[in-house]
C-alpha cells in the first residue's frame, strides 16, 4: 500500500480504479507481409503498423468503443475477406491488465524512447515483449502463442506460428455454421421461388378457365341471337 501511495504521489501510477480487463494481441498478414502487430488493453490500442515504404511506425491511441468483433469486421471489410481466414488476421487473448489507461499510456511512452524511428523485426518483438511484461497482471490462454510470435528466432512471416488450434477449431466451426445458414437460406429461397411459380401457374390456369367460360358464354349469346334472327 505504501509503495502504491508513493507511486501515485510521484505521478508514476494513476489513482483510477484497478479493474482487471482482458488484454488482446493481434497479428495481421497480407500477401506474405506482416502488416501489423497490435496489443489492446483497457481500450488503449498500441500498434506497430507497416508503412508503404516497408518501415513500421509506433501508434498508440484510445478507442473507447473498441471490441474484437469490430476490429475483425473492419479488417474483413477492407480486405474483402471472410472472417475464418485466420492465417491472415488473428486476434487472441494473452492475459489480464489491472493498470489504468493512463498507466498503460505512460508505459508505452517510456518504452518508445528506447527505439529509433525505424526499427528492425527483432526490435519490434522486443518492444512487444517488454510492453506485455509491464502491463499484464497475469497471462491468458494464448500467452504462449504471443511469446512464439515474439520469439527472436522467428524473423519472417513464414516462420511465425500457426494460429492457436483452439482458435482454428472455433473459426472452422463458425465457417461450417455459416455454410449451413447459407444452405438453409438457399433452400428457403428455392422453395419461395417454386411456390411463387406454382402460384403463378395456378393463377394462369384459373385465368384460362375464366377466359374459356367467358368465351363459351359469348358463343352461347351469339347462338341465341342467330336463333332469334331465324325466327
Amino acid at each position: 500500500m505504501l509503495t502504491r501511495f508513493i507511486a501515485r504521489l510521484t505521478g508514476l501510477e494513476s489513482d483510477e480504479p484497478r479493474v482487471s480487463e482482458l488484454v488482446w494481441f493481434a497479428r495481421d498478414n497480407q500477401q506474405a507481409q506482416l502488416q501489423s502487430w497490435m496489443i489492446v488493453a483497457k481500450c488503449v490500442k498500441i500498434k506497430l503498423q507497416r508503412l508503404p515504404d516497408g518501415q513500421y511506425e509506433f501508434q498508440c491511441y484510445h478507442m473507447p468503443s473498441w471490441t474484437t468483433d469490430k476490429a475483425s469486421q473492419e479488417i474483413a471489410s477492407k480486405r474483402r475477406m471472410i472472417e475464418y481466414e485466420c492465417d491472415r488476421w488473428v486476434i487472441t487473448q494473452i492475459g489480464h491488465a489491472q493498470l489504468a489507461r493512463a498507466d498503460i499510456q505512460r508505459h508505452f511512452d517510456t518504452l518508445r524512447v528506447d527505439y529509433a524511428l525505424h526499427i528492425s523485426w527483432a526490435q519490434r518483438q522486443d518492444f512487444l515483449r517488454r510492453l506485455a511484461s509491464q502491463i499484464l497482471a497475469q497471462p491468458g490462454i494464448d500467452w504462449q502463442w504471443f511469446m512464439d510470435n515474439t520469439d527472436p528466432h522467428r524473423q519472417s512471416v513464414p516462420q511465425l506460428p500457426r494460429p492457436p488450434p483452439r482458435l482454428v477449431a472455433e473459426l472452422q466451426q463458425r465457417k461450417q455454421q455459416q455454410q449451413q445458414r447459407n444452405a438453409t437460406l438457399a433452400a428457403r429461397r428455392s422453395a419461395m421461388i417454386a411456390g411463387t411459380n406454382y402460384q403463378s401457374s395456378q393463377q394462369n390456369y384459373q385465368l384460362k378457365q375464366q377466359l374459356m367460360m367467358m368465351n363459351n358464354q359469348n358463343n352461347g349469346i351469339q347462338e341465341l341471337d342467330l336463333e332469334g334472327g331465324q325466327r
